[in-house]
Order: structure tokens, then sequence, then C-alpha cells
């Protein structure tokens, strides 16, 4: 993965979050967690 990708991962996440508040977002930050390390 691209740094920049990497450090905008939580702006992503959280727009995602924003516009489908059906998500669950524990599932969502577990894997965004996991796709960091």
């Amino acid at each position: 993965m691209d740094p920049e990708q990497r450090s905008g991962s939580t702006g992503i996440s959280g727009a995602i979050l924003s516009e489908i508040p059906g998500m669950p977002a524990k599932p969502l930050m577990i894997m965004l967690s996991l796709k960091e390390f």
C-alpha cells in the first residue's frame, strides 16, 4: 500500500461510515487496523 493511502485510511473510513450508517463500525475498524499492519 502507498503511504498516502495508509495516512488517509482513517479519513476514508470516516467518510464511508458517515455515508453508510448501516455498516457496522467495529468490523470496518478491525479490517482497517489489519490492513495498516
